[in-house]
């Protein structure tokens, strides 16, 4: 069953300025919806976000737990009023935060992808980033059910493919990434924990 809850966000809130680049392999953008995959407790729901034209944000989860997380990970409880009328008339950020007030930054449900963006961010092409992303991504975790998103990762996903059907880059990187959660971090199950 899917629950449908319609919020307003806090402060100004743009969601097709906030969905940059949203696409990846736990997410997708059509027709101005985003569709995401969501971790809850030790289950996986899938949500989607869209945004009314009078700025009511309708929000479908398959449970309370999914709304939280949906609320997460499109902050529309994040009010960044004092940061813009703070910083307006500053010469160096002044005209970016007046074009664009609506945008905030979606977040990831796990500390794994939040780990696994900020590694592949550290290579030169972005394209190249997000592609490499994608595909640890599709290498890690399990389709969900009924549609082409891949589960979040965690720090606990294993190759959901034989080992050999892997490039020698994305198995280096997945070890790399692995060793990085297992040893170094022990990071808590949600960002917002941290």
């Amino acid at each position: 069953m899917t629950l449908e809850r319609v919020v307003r966000p806090a402060g100004p809130f743009s969601l097709a300025q906030s969905l940059k680049h949203a696409s990846d392999a736990t997410r997708y953008l059509r027709e101005g919806t985003l569709t995401t995959t969501l971790r809850v407790g030790d289950g996986v729901e899938v949500g989607s976000v869209r945004q009314l034209v009078d700025g009511r944000v309708v929000l479908r989860a398959e449970s309370d737990g999914g709304f939280e997380q949906l609320r997460f990970v499109v902050p529309v409880d994040a009010d960044h009023t004092e940061f813009l009328r703070r910083f307006a008339r500053d010469p160096l950020i002044g005209e970016t935060t007046r074009a664009f007030q609506g945008m905030r930054q979606l977040r990831l449900p796990t500390v794994a992808q939040s780990l696994l963006r900020a590694f592949c961010g550290q290579l030169i092409e972005s394209r190249r980033a997000r592609e490499l992303e994608v595909g640890i991504v599709r290498a890690l975790c399990p389709r969900v059910e009924g549609t082409t998103l891949r589960e979040p990762p965690t720090s606990t996903s294993r190759m959901s493919r034989p080992v050999s059907r892997y490039s020698t880059e994305t198995l280096s990187f997945c070890a790399s990434l692995r060793s990085a959660l297992t040893e170094g971090l022990r990071a808590p199950a949600s960002i917002r924990e941290m």
